[in-house]
């Protein structure tokens, strides 16, 4: 029995490894569904107006990977800007609003980020994971409410928290450089 060498000349097989800090960009479409509830009586009955804003983000994200055999682990963040909007007249009927208001105003989202724990199975050069964490962002409504005739201007900033879950494939296509 001889052990076999491999010739001089033979390729050296190598095995990505996802350890390491991350930074990278991204653009895309933002595409949310909200809802208003109104009760300007105080104990009266809620008026709830459902909303649809649609537009362009963009952002920032990064983060730190380890990886031990084909598991990897990590936390990452991003931040994104949005011109998600929409312009409705809505009117909230007397019977919610003692008076009947119209209201035409923007409805927009201004940006919005997450900082998540991250999991995945490492095939080499190719990652599919499962990330979840909190999330958080800020949208923002302003107009004119009309009552009786009478127009008033308001302004309203919203600021949200919340949960986020998802997953994904990565793939590492060049040295330092994924998709």
């Amino acid at each position: 029995y001889l052990p076999v060498k491999a010739p001089a000349n033979a390729p050296v097989s190598t095995v990505y490894n996802w350890t390491g800090f991350y930074a990278g960009g991204h653009v895309g479409y933002d595409g949310t569904n909200a809802r208003h509830d109104r009760s300007p009586v105080a104990g009266g009955p809620v008026d709830t107006e459902s909303l649809s804003l649609d537009g362009v983000e963009g952002g920032i994200q990064g983060g730190y990977l380890f990886q031990t055999g084909p598991l990897v682990f990590g936390i990452e963040s991003d931040f994104g800007w949005s011109s998600a909007s929409t312009n409705p007249t809505y009117t909230c009927p007397a019977a919610s609003c003692v008076f009947a208001t119209t209201y035409n105003y923007t409805a927009k989202n201004i940006y919005g980020g997450t900082i998540r724990g991250r999991f995945g199975y490492a095939f080499d050069n190719w990652l599919p994971y499962v990330t979840g964490g909190w999330a958080y962002g800020q949208s923002k409504s302003e107009g004119t409410a009309t009552v009786l005739g009478v127009a008033t201007p308001f302004s309203t900033t919203h600021n949200t928290t919340g949960w986020t879950v998802g997953g994904g494939i990565e793939n590492a296509f060049a040295p330092s450089w994924s998709w």
